[in-house]
């Protein structure tokens, strides 16, 4: 009788560590998805702010582009501007 509730109590004990195993696994995952969403909603944020503070870089309707001479309206400045913002915005959607 007593080997028998050994047996069973060992079984139970099995089945308890299987359980807080696969309950410790998925928290583990809900974790790491829920860390990924809040990583790239703030570079979403980030790109949105950077897209706010450069209007004409975002938005560079009626904007004349020299690629031959590099030059946004007339400025290699400007057009290098230019490249770090599109260079940002395509790292934050990758």
């Amino acid at each position: 009788m007593i080997d028998t509730l050994k047996d069973i109590a060992a079984i139970v004990a099995c089945g308890v560590a299987i359980c807080s195993m696969i309950i410790a696994l998925r928290a583990f995952l809900l974790n790491k998805r829920s860390q990924k969403e809040t990583i790239v909603q703030r570079a979403h944020s980030d790109y949105l702010t950077m897209a706010m503070d450069n209007p004409d870089l975002s938005f560079p309707r009626g904007q004349q582009f020299d690629l031959k001479k590099q030059e946004l309206n007339g400025s290699s400045k400007e057009f290098e501007r230019y490249e770090w913002f599109v260079s940002t915005m395509l790292s934050t959607v990758s």
